[in-house]
């Protein structure tokens, strides 16, 4: 199955038109309350207009044990709402709707996932993968899951200066390429460490990414403080300064 081919000549140039500016203006990272946010989906989307922000994505937790979490007839309700509100927004904001999976098999049952729902969605984020300390799966166990998913599958706010420490990050990103995988930046403080968002502990491997046609999104896994949906602006700064501009996600969704 070809995944997240990146934008062809005729798509580069209408990215270049639309501007760097508005394609980066995203969230795509919130928690509503189908899971375990705080605010309902309508909030954050109306909070992301008033930011100026020119996309917005809800993922909620689905079917994980960690936390409060959507099971599948929740997720059939969930894409429903999304759907009206998508359509609500629609010259105001893209509205996208994900899922976040906790990659850990021993909170989460794989074996109930309904694909035929997931492949509705815009995009899946995968937490924890390769994470030792929360027992996550590892990449190689995550392909055979992200092949029978149709939509763009990312890792979020995966500490890759840790979690891929032994890997060498050419032969990472390769396989992240063949596979179509993501990499989410998170400038949210729960996903930093020294008070630095993780994605800052990794600059060889996302100077390296800048090369390659792996895709960046860019999120703030927001649950409790509605303001941080507009909270981007690190994550925005870093896509500057490495040169990330051509590998945002926003260019194929």
């Amino acid at each position: 199955m070809e995944r997240m081919i990146p934008y062809t000549s005729e798509e580069e140039r209408l990215a270049q038109r639309m501007g760097y500016e508005e394609i980066i203006k995203m969230n795509l990272h919130n928690h509503s309350t189908f899971s375990d946010g705080m605010f309902a989906p309508e909030a954050i989307i109306r909070k992301a207009i008033s930011l100026g922000l020119n996309y917005v994505g809800i993922t909620d937790h689905y079917l994980t044990r960690k936390v409060r979490s959507m099971d599948n007839y929740a997720l059939e309700r969930y894409i429903d709402a999304m759907t009206e509100f998508r359509d609500k927004y629609s010259r105001d904001i893209r509205v996208l709707a994900g899922v976040e999976i906790d990659a850990s098999r021993e909170r989460t049952n794989f074996d109930d996932m309904r694909y035929d729902l997931l492949n509705s969605l815009d995009y899946v984020l995968f937490e924890y993968v390769n994470d030792d300390l929360w027992e996550g799966m590892h990449l190689w166990e995550l392909f055979d899951i992200v092949r029978k998913i149709e939509v763009p599958c990312g890792l979020a706010h995966n500490d890759i200066s840790r979690n891929f420490r032994e890997i060498d990050y050419d032969a990472l990103l390769n396989v992240l390429e063949d596979n179509g995988i993501f990499v989410e930046l998170s400038s949210s403080p729960r996903n930093s460490k020294f008070s630095r968002p993780y994605y800052r502990f990794a600059m060889d491997f996302f100077t390296r990414l800048a090369k390659t046609r792996v895709l960046v999104s860019v999120g703030t896994d927001t649950h409790t403080n509605i303001d941080e949906v507009g909270d981007i602006s690190d994550a925005v700064a870093f896509v500057e300064e490495i040169g990330l501009e051509n590998n945002l996600i926003t260019r194929v969704l």
